[in-house]
């Protein structure tokens, strides 16, 4: 982690970043003295660039269960005795320009990158969403290579429809640390409208922190909240084509290793020693470990998602099984 002049900690490795440029966002735009009554308008622009995750390895709770054939309902928990604080970092790009009214040209402009953060104890959500998926297209298998090297459109590829969010429900217990300020850009004019945003985050703090779980809970099943996600839905998640195969298997060439794009050598080699380890695991300490292999394996991004990559795998509770076929 680092810390910048502000005393705020910036986002580190151990955040999962959504690139939010992907999903080309409309920004929020307005503009200031509309009617150039001083004989100058302000127009200022926010784009949001990326979310920053942290805390995802606290799961405590997961549940999937089909409503009917195209519908599912899922719902997790975080904050778990582990990692009961989950951090949301939120990277802007704001863009103010002046205007003289009685001319075309700007008077001055001023592009400021900054970032708002905020940690909340044990959150949870629960979603129903509507997932058309093409029964014939189940038929059209992929390789392991083209789910590896274009994952998203792969998945989308199953799709008669874009999914559709029916509910969603979000709240957390309290906040852990309140909303902080940092200001990635330097510069005498930038420190000026770091001090003014970090008076109004302090302003935001003493009258809105005990007020903002309810606010987000009741955001999140607004018909505007639902709107805005189905909109994106709309747009991330529409059918698309998946990578051909024999192009998949060229672009991981040197990326990864032959064992990962070889079904065959996967499962009598990786599978194997992890269906073993299982067994001993069941029998003797009732927990098993992921097979180094599967550590080893390199990051993969997917879409807006950055370097995900697999830390630990482990199978705990087996000797509750009753059944396996």
């Amino acid at each position: 982690e680092v810390c910048n002049g502000h005393g705020v900690k910036a986002p580190g490795s151990d955040f999962v970043t959504v690139d939010l440029t992907e999903l080309n966002l409309p920004p929020i735009e307005t503009v200031v003295d509309q009617h150039g009554a001083l004989g100058m308008i302000m127009q200022i622009k926010v784009e949001a660039k990326e979310i920053q995750l942290k805390g995802l390895e606290g799961v405590q709770a997961y549940g999937m269960e089909a409503v009917s054939p195209t519908q599912l309902r899922t719902s997790v928990s975080l904050g778990s005795e582990e990692a009961p604080v989950t951090t949301m970092a939120v990277k802007l790009a704001i863009t103010a320009e002046a205007k003289d009214t009685t001319s075309s040209g700007a008077a001055a402009s001023l592009e400021e990158e900054v970032s708002f953060m905020v940690a909340v104890n044990k959150p949870s959500s629960s979603m129903q969403i509507k997932v058309p998926i093409g029964l014939e297209k189940m038929n059209n298998r992929h390789t392991l290579a083209q789910w590896l090297v274009d994952t998203l459109n792969c998945g989308r590829s199953l799709l008669e429809e874009a999914p559709t969010l029916e509910e969603l429900n979000i709240s957390f217990e309290s906040l852990s640390k309140p909303l902080s300020y940092t200001a990635n850009t330097e510069g005498e004019l930038e420190q000026d409208i770091s001090d003014f945003f970090n008076a109004m985050v302090k302003i935001f703090n003493a009258l809105f922190e005990e007020h903002l779980p309810g606010a987000i809970a009741r955001m999140a099943t607004s018909e505007q909240g639902l709107g805005i996600a189905n909109a994106l839905l709309k747009k991330q998640a529409s059918p698309a084509e998946c990578i051909s195969a024999t192009d998949a298997q060229e672009k991981i060439k040197g990326q990864y290793p032959e064992i990962y794009s070889d079904w065959p050598k996967m499962l009598d080699g990786q599978m194997k020693q992890y269906v073993d380890k299982m067994v001993h695991g069941l029998l003797n300490t009732n927990e098993t470990k992921a097979p180094e292999g599967w550590l080893e394996m390199p990051p993969i991004n997917g879409g807006s998602f950055t370097n995900i990559h697999v830390k630990a795998l482990k199978a705990t509770g087996t000797h509750q099984i009753t059944e396996m076929k």
